[in-house]
C-alpha cells in the first residue's frame, strides 16, 4: 500500500543474514524496536523514610534485546536511611546474566553523591544501584538528597 507500516508475524523481523557475521553471532534478524516513557524513583534507602517529587520523568529505546535510557527527578524532599542507595522504575526488567551487565552515568546532579561513584543496572531487576569507588553500595544516608530541590539526571543501557 502507499500508505501504512511494515508488519512481521509476531517471531519474525528484518532478517540481515546476508552480511557477514562475527564469531559468536546468536541472531541476524531484528524483531523488536519499541519507545516510550517512564517513571523513575529513588527506591533505596527509604525503608521507613519519606519522598516526594517536583518531578519524575524517563524515555527510552527498546532495540531488540538492549534498552537506552535517560531520566530525570527533581526530588522536593526525602528521609534516607543508611540502606544501599538505588535507582528504580525502569522500564522493562533486565537480564539476570553477568554477560550481559548494564550501567548508567551522571549527567547533571546538584547534590553529593560523589563523583567517583559509578552506577550498576542490577540483574534480573528495573533497579539501577549507586557503588562507591570502592566497590561498596553506596550507602542513602552519605548523599545530600534529602535537601530541596536536588535534581538527578542520568543515560544508560542495559539488556532484557
Amino acid at each position: 500500500t502507499s500508505a501504512g507500516n511494515l508488519k512481521f508475524p509476531n517471531g519474525h523481523g528484518i532478517d540481515f543474514s546476508a552480511n557477514s557475521h562475527a564469531t559468536g553471532m546468536s541472531s541476524e534478524t531484528l524483531d523488536s524496536y519499541e519507545e516510550g516513557t517512564f517513571t523513575p524513583s529513588v527506591t533505596g534507602g527509604l525503608s521507613g523514610g519519606t519522598i516526594s517529587y517536583n518531578s519524575q520523568s524517563g524515555r527510552y529505546t527498546k532495540i531488540g534485546d538492549k534498552v537506552s535510557f535517560t531520566f530525570f527527578m527533581n526530588i522536593a524532599s526525602c528521609s534516607l536511611d543508611s540502606g544501599g542507595l538505588t535507582f528504580g522504575g525502569l522500564p522493562f526488567t533486565s537480564a539476570n546474566d553477568s554477560n550481559k551487565a548494564g550501567a548508567a552515568w551522571r549527567i547533571f546532579y546538584n547534590g553529593n553523591i560523589d563523583s567517583a561513584d559509578s552506577y550498576k543496572v542490577l540483574g534480573n531487576s528495573t533497579t539501577i544501584q549507586v557503588i562507591t569507588a570502592a566497590g561498596d553500595a553506596r550507602a542513602a544516608n552519605t548523599t545530600s538528597i534529602d535537601a530541596g530541590n536536588r535534581q538527578l539526571s542520568y543515560w544508560g543501557f542495559y539488556f532484557v
